[in-house]
């Protein structure tokens, strides 16, 4: 699995997004409301002028080019989410695991962390799952109580059929997304020979 390189960061990085539920509204007004169960994160990224004839430059189109034309999928680190591109807000400690298999659903039962730590993870960081694809995005801080257990509110949902098995390592740094360039990076303009400006890139989680 190809890594997408950092070795030029980005000027602007958008949140990444998720599907939105769905949703309707009759004429009383009355709603109906439902969580869709489709995922993957979509994102865009832009840079600063970038000057020819550096070897990093040159290197970094290279690679956007090739990824693009192969749609190979790679794993990238968002530069914005705490617990991917920057350190988690969170406090961790200890050795975070799957409390228990068969887990489905937006809760996640967790154990194997530091006993009564206030914010053992914060709301929006973001860790991954051994075993599963998905990067999945905490919502609500949580303590860890005096046995080191602790309950995650998490999106994606985990699916029927995927759940992790008990005791899977749970991963809170340097969590990366699986993803694909998409639809495409906008070849960028500049002056000929000098330096090129406006380039544009988004990307797709796939899972």
């Amino acid at each position: 699995m190809a890594t997408f390189p950092r070795t030029i960061m980005p000027r602007h990085a958008s949140i990444p997004e998720v599907p939105r539920g769905m949703f309707s509204f009759g004429e009383s007004g009355a709603a109906q409301l439902r969580a869709t169960q489709q995922v993957g994160r979509v994102w865009t990224e832009e840079w600063p002028d970038l000057r020819l004839g550096k070897p990093n430059v040159a290197a970094f189109l290279a690679w956007l080019e090739w990824a693009q034309m192969t749609q190979d999928v790679f794993d990238v680190a968002h530069p914005a989410l705490p617990g991917s591109g920057i350190a988690p807000h969170g406090a961790g400690g200890g050795t975070p695991l799957v409390q228990g298999g068969s887990q489905t659903g937006t809760s996640l039962v967790t154990d194997g962390w530091t006993p009564n730590i206030t914010k053992v993870v914060a709301g929006g960081d973001v860790i991954k799952i051994a075993g599963l694809t998905p990067l999945y995005r905490v919502r609500d801080d949580a303590n860890s109580n005096g046995s080191g257990a602790a309950t995650l509110i998490i999106t994606p949902a985990i699916p029927v059929g995927s759940s992790p098995a008990d005791n899977a390592a749970i991963t809170r740094t340097g969590c990366t997304i699986r993803a694909v360039i998409w639809p495409k990076f906008e070849p960028p303009v500049g002056r000929a020979g000098v330096f090129v400006r406006g380039l544009t890139v988004s990307f797709r989680e796939i899972v």
